[in-house]
C-alpha cells in the first residue's frame, strides 16, 4: 500500500530556464506534475544528506574515543617513567 504525503509548505526556488523546461517535460513523460519531482528530488537529497552527516559523526565519534583511550595510556606510561626517573635521579 502506498502511503499519501500531504505537501503543506512551500519553498521558492529560481532555477535557470533549461532546468524549469526539463522538469516540465519530465514532468509530463512521468504523468506528474514538476512540483511533485522537485519535492521527491530534494526529499531524497535531504534523506541522503542527514544519512552521510550521521556517518561522518559516528566515526568521528568512534574515532575520538580510541584516541581519547590511546592518550590516556600514553600518558600513564609518561607519568610512570618520569616517576621512575625521579626516583633514579634521587638515589
Amino acid at each position: 500500500m502506498v502511503s499519501e504525503v500531504k505537501r503543506v509548505e512551500s519553498v521558492r526556488i529560481r532555477l535557470a530556464g533549461d532546468m524549469k523546461d526539463r522538469l516540465m517535460r519530465l514532468g509530463t513523460r512521468l504523468g506528474v506534475p514538476a512540483a511533485t519531482l522537485c519535492a521527491v528530488a530534494i526529499g531524497q537529497w535531504v534523506s541522503n544528506q542527514e544519512a552521510s552527516l550521521g556517518a561522518v559523526e559516528r566515526s568521528t565519534t568512534a574515532i575520538a574515543e580510541q584516541m581519547g583511550k590511546v592518550m590516556e595510556e600514553q600518558l600513564k606510561l609518561f607519568v610512570a617513567n618520569d616517576a621512575g626517573s625521579a626516583v633514579k635521579d634521587a638515589a
